[in-house]
Formats: structure tokens, sequence, C-alpha cells
């Protein structure tokens, strides 16, 4: 048990030991594994939190051999590890390290004009390689001395090695020799240090040292011991563009026998490249991973499998007590508080319908069977919201009924089971009932994003244990109603949109397009007639033609924000053809229909252009009221 909410823990790198990663890391995140995966370069991209940093500490020794077959939370791990050969007979057979290019590698760039920068780039990066490369080899061989590195030797060393080691070198005086190498490269970059710099020679122009590093040709006690080697680039986005595209060439140039993973968020690619599909740097090398995508194409309920592992995993950190996450939810709404709002709802529906001499007469036949049929005056009201929803049709299509009783009670039924999860929805909005809560509704809110569930369920489990703590005395029930949950995720939705004002340079004509665009979607809602897959739309769709006009100067901040929103998953962009043209569909990250009170369904779009959404950029919501367009909340 742990006192924290380890909800609250996400980001890989902070969780303290390797034993608590373990416990919370789901093994469902590696599906995407395959032996090849360890012999290719491969790019793994994402929008923040998406999971790829924990991903790439599940590839380091210290948690591989801490992989046992008999404990229930790594079992799962265990079998994927064996079945890519990453561990065998009790020994961890692959070797790995992970380069951080968040190190102000940046710098350099900045600093030298010339081809000295690239010569210090690949200097600390090959230095970095085998330090980080000999570290894990001591894990791997279970020993903690340096000393003890001096077992390790090498088949060969590559030529481009010759000018800078005057011999071979065992493990141990390889490690010694590029501390010292690292030592004096940062004190060459360090401005502010006066101490001469004595026999540095920069004869690096590629990443060489990587071949070292090869399975094949490292040695323990004179025999080879590993199956794979992986060295890991992350944060390749924190690079500038000639540093990424330098090392990425190389890279290719090389193609060492080992794999290579390049991880990094959208942002590293241009505005271009995030927003046309089509133009992707590494395309002609193999299909990168975009981690969001991948989980949509293993389809919802695999990824919701991998949700309500890690949720349940982190729940019995907590508590064994508790179980399962669900444990905590309460998923019944107590009716009986909205009884004069339902009973107000379903008069003014049947009022509506009897005063239409026209239109109400299709209807009247049907008021019996729903009284009839139903007692509960929750699921009497949703039978009107059903009705409700044909009428609204029939007045938008203008079709006029002059018989009575032509709407069969057959008919009705199968409009009923068609329409009835809109209904709901509707009916929450007009109701002011709990509508976003519920398990499976924290899922469908992630956007197929691990941090953005932890953010979410996080708040949730954190007024649990509040709860728990308060009532520990007595007998309560502790779990969250549906109104504290929607409460709690309404509250985090809120957090979200105000961060946009701090984490972009163009936060508030960001804001100012979500607001816009959110007033059109809620007037699809509003009609109360389901035009669109959930009740309204959660999206736009604009033709690729279209969209060429991006590169025309007046829309240059509208670029910037398109492709801001796309990296940063508050688009989800997809490519579809309609009416014989390609469009890019772009919608909401749910967490923002949450905050808009919007349907989290996908398939809903409206058609926009490139103008009309430049001119939301700039357009307030007091413009809006100004201009008779308020955002409507009810249906």
């Amino acid at each position: 048990m742990i006192w924290k909410n380890p909800f609250l823990i996400r980001q890989a790198e902070k969780i303290d030991t390797v034993d608590s990663f373990l416990q919370m890391f789901s093994a469902e995140a590696l599906t995407f594994l395959n032996e090849q995966s360890f012999n290719t370069i491969q790019f793994i991209r994402s929008s923040p939190g998406a999971g790829k940093t924990t991903v790439f500490k599940a590839m380091q020794p210290n948690v591989l051999s801490a992989l046992q077959s008999e404990i229930e939370y790594t079992k799962d791990f265990f079998n994927i590890a064996a079945k890519n050969r990453l561990i065998e007979g009790g020994e961890v057979k692959l070797l790995s390290c992970i380069i951080s290019c968040a190190k102000n590698y940046d710098l350099i760039d900045e600093i030298y004009r010339n081809g000295r920068r690239q010569q210090l780039l690949f200097a600390l990066l090959n230095v970095r390689i085998v330090v980080l490369m000999l570290k894990s080899i001591l894990v791997i061989i279970n020993k903690q001395d340096i000393d003890s590195l001096d077992t390790i030797t090498f088949r060969d060393y590559p030529e481009e090695c010759t000018p800078i080691l005057d011999k071979p070198l065992n493990g141990y005086e390889l490690y010694n020799w590029a501390q010292l190498e690292e030592r004096k490269i940062c004190r060459y970059l360090d401005a502010f240090s006066d101490e001469p710099i004595k026999e540095l020679s920069l004869p690096y122009t590629t990443l060489f040292f990587a071949k070292l590093f090869e399975p094949h040709n490292i040695l323990f006690n004179k025999k080879t011991f590993l199956h794979h080697s992986l060295i890991i680039f992350d944060d390749m986005q924190k690079l500038t563009k000639h540093q990424r595209v330098l090392l990425i060439k190389t890279l290719f140039t090389m193609r060492p026998n080992l794999g290579v993973w390049i991880g990094e968020r959208l942002e590293a690619l241009s505005e271009s490249e995030i927003i046309n599909s089509d133009a992707t740097i590494g395309r002609e090398y193999g299909e990168p991973i975009n981690l969001e995508k991948y989980w949509q194409s293993k389809g919802k309920n695999n990824y919701k499998k991998i949700l309500q592992n890690i949720a349940d995993r982190r729940t019995k950190l907590y508590s064994d007590d508790v179980g399962k996450f669900e444990n905590c939810l309460e998923n019944n709404i107590d009716y009986k508080k909205y009884e004069e709002k339902l009973q107000n709802i379903i008069q003014s529906i049947k009022h509506k319908i009897e005063e239409d001499s026209s239109f109400g007469k299709k209807y009247l036949n049907l008021f019996n069977h729903i009284e009839d049929a139903y007692t509960n005056n929750y699921k009497k009201a949703l039978a009107y919201m059903v009705l409700d929803i044909s009428y609204k049709r029939d007045i938008l299509n203008g079709q006029l009924f002059f018989w009575e009783n032509s709407f069969a009670k057959e008919k009705y039924e199968e409009f009923y089971k068609e329409h009835k999860n809109v209904a709901v929805y509707y009916l929450s909005i007009r109701a002011k009932l709990p509508y976003y809560y519920g398990f499976d509704i924290v899922k469908n809110i992630s956007s197929y994003n691990i941090e953005q569930f932890l953010a979410f369920s996080g708040v949730i489990f954190e007024q649990y244990v509040a709860k728990s703590i308060v009532r520990s005395k007595g007998k309560h029930n502790l779990r969250i109603s549906p109104a504290e949950q929607e409460q709690c995720i309404k509250q985090t939705a809120m957090q979200k949109y105000n961060e946009i004002l701090r984490k972009f340079k163009y936060g508030k004509n960001i804001q100012n397009l979500f607001n816009n665009l959110s007033h059109k979607f809620q007037q699809t809602r509003d009609k109360g007639t389901n035009p669109y897959a959930g009740g309204a739309a959660t999206g736009i769709a604009i033709t690729k033609n279209n969209l060429k006009e991006l590169t025309k100067s007046q829309y240059k901040v509208l670029e910037k924000i398109i492709s801001d929103c796309i990296s940063s998953n508050y688009f989800d962009k997809r490519i579809i053809t309609h009416s014989g043209q390609e469009w890019i569909v772009l919608y909401y990250n749910r967490w923002l229909c949450v905050y808009y009170n919007l349907p989290l369904s996908y398939g809903g779009w409206i058609r926009e252009t490139i103008s009309n959404l430049n001119l939301f950029l700039q357009l307030e919501e007091s413009e809006n009221e100004q201009n008779n367009l308020p955002i409507k909340t009810s249906v």
C-alpha cells in the first residue's frame, strides 16, 4: 500500500523503484513488439502522455531483470519478453540504453555555425552511448563494480575508432576513456571554465560507436551473451531541425545491426507534415508508429482493456481492499431527485404535440402506449424524448400527416432502439442529469492517451480516497456518485482548457477557435433531431484542395495553430473520402466534448473552410453575442 494517490504518478521517470513501475505497468502496451523491432530503425511518435517514455523504460535491463513468471503483476510482461527473446533462461538478453535529447544539445547549434557543431554533437552522443551501454551491461551480468567490466571485450572495433583509440580496450578501459572524453568535451563547451583543454581532438563525423555494441560483437568472458541491442533516442523533438535531420540521415546511412528507436513528439515534424499525413519524415524507411493511432487500430475494446489493467493495478497499489477501480464508482443515478424536472419535460413534449394539429396527430396514439409501458418517470421521459426526435424531424422535413395512428407501435419501438442513446444525451442536457460518469465514459474521454486517462481517473480516485479517510470509522457507501464523477471530470476538462493559454503562443486564438466551432456543434445538437452520430457534430472536415490554402502567408498563424492542436492531441486527425473528394476530418479530443457538453461519439462532422477557420481565431465570444449567436446549452 502507498499513501499517496497512485493515479497522480503519471510520468514513468517519476516512478522511483522498478517494483513500483512494474506494478503500474500494463504489458498490453507492448503488443506492437516483434523481434524485428530490435533490428531496425523505428520512429515512435505521440502527443505528450501517450505512453512513449513508459514503453522505453520497460526495455531497460534493470526492469527486464526483475520479471518473473510466477509474480502476478509481471507474468504478462514476462511472456512478451520471453516471446521476443529479451529474456531467456533467467537472463536478460537485450542490451539497451536511453539517450535523452533533452540535454541542451540544441545549444551547440546556437554557439557554433560550422563543421564543429556536427563534431561536438556526435562526440557527445558517441561517448554517452558508450557509458550508458556499459552501465547496462553491468546490470545484465549482475555486477555493480565498474572494475567488473574488464570481463567485457569486443570482437571488432569500427575503423572510425582508429584515430581516437591507440589500441582495442576492454569494457573497463573503454568506460574510463569515455568518461574522461565526456568531461573534456563538456569543459570545452563550458563558457565559464578557464581550464585549458589538452589532447582533445574531435574526429567524430558519425555514430560509429553504436556499431561496437551490436549484439554479436560483445563478449562476456570471451563468449557472446546477447540476442539484441537497442539504442533509444528519446525526445528527439528537442534537437534543432538541423541536428534532427543530420542524426536521422546518419543512422539510415550507417544502418547498424541493432535496433534504434527514435522517440519524438509530433511537434518534431513541420506544420505541413503534421497536417498532411502523406508527408511524414521517415516514411520511405518504414511506417512510423503513432501511439494514439496504433491504439485506435487495435480497436476500442483492446485499448479499454489496457486502461482497465492500468487502473486496477494502481488501485491495488493503494489498497488491496478496494480490488478494482470500478468498485470506487456508483453507476446508478437517483432519479427521484429529478422527478419534477422529468415530469415538466414530459408535459412540455406532450403539450407541444397535442397543440400541433398538423404534425402532432401522427403521435397522439403513442401517448397511452408510453404511459402504460413505463411507470418510471425517467424511462417515460426518455420515451417521450425519442418521440420528440421524430416529431422535430417531421417539422424540419415539412412532412404533414392528416391521419391518426400513422406511427405504429412496432415502428416506434424500432425507432426507439435506434435513437435511445441520443435521447439519453438530450435528456441529460435538458434535465441537467449526470451524463459523463462511469468507467466506460472515463475510458472514452482518454482519447487514446494514457496520461489523459490518469488525469481524469486520478481526480475521481482522489475523491474516493478523501471519502475513505473521512468515513473510515463507520460503514458508509464510499462509491463516488454519478454527479460527483461528472463534477470531477468537468473540473479536469476546465483545467485543461485553461492550460491552453499557458502552453501555447497563440493560446487565446486556439480558445477562440474552439469556442466558435463548439457554438456550431451545439447548434447541430439543439435542433433535437439527432442529425449526427451521437446527437451532435464533434468535428470539422476540410477538403484536401482547400487545405492547400494554408500555404498562403495570411494563414501562417492558422497553420501553426492547427498543427499545434493535432500534435497536442486536441484534434484527432483522420483522412476520409466523401462525395468523390478527399477530406481531412479533425475530431475534438473527447475532453473538449466534455467541456462544451457535447456527446462522445465519432462520426458527426461539419464542413469548414480555411477562410472561416481563420476568422474564428479572432472572433470573441462577445462578438458571437453581438451577432445574436449565443452558445446554447439546452435541447
